[in-house]
C-alpha cells in the first residue's frame, strides 16, 4: 500500500555535469527513514556491468542493523515534468 510509503526527495544538483564514466557514482547526503541512516547513489553512466546508455540508482542502508526495504524511484525534471 502507498500510504504505507515514506517518501524522501532527494535532489542531485547539476545532473548533467556529474561523471558518465561507468562505475564512477555520486552519493546524495545521508538520510534518516524507519530509524535507519540512507544515502542514494547514482551512477549516470551506470555502474560497471551496465548496458551502454543507462543510468543506475542504489539505496544504501548505513546503519548496521539489517531491514528489508521496497524502493520505488521517481525521477522529475527540476521544472516539475
Amino acid at each position: 500500500r502507498l500510504s504505507d510509503w515514506t517518501i524522501t526527495p532527494l535532489h542531485f544538483i547539476g545532473f548533467s555535469g556529474l561523471p558518465t564514466t561507468k562505475g564512477a557514482g555520486v552519493r546524495s547526503p545521508e538520510f534518516s527513514c524507519f530509524g535507519h541512516r540512507w544515502d542514494v547513489r547514482i551512477y549516470p553512466g551506470g555502474r560497471n556491468d551496465s548496458a551502454d546508455g543507462y543510468v543506475s540508482l542504489s539505496l544504501c542502508n548505513r546503519t548496521e542493523a539489517l531491514i528489508e526495504v521496497e524502493a520505488k524511484y521517481i525521477i522529475k525534471h527540476p521544472n516539475g515534468e
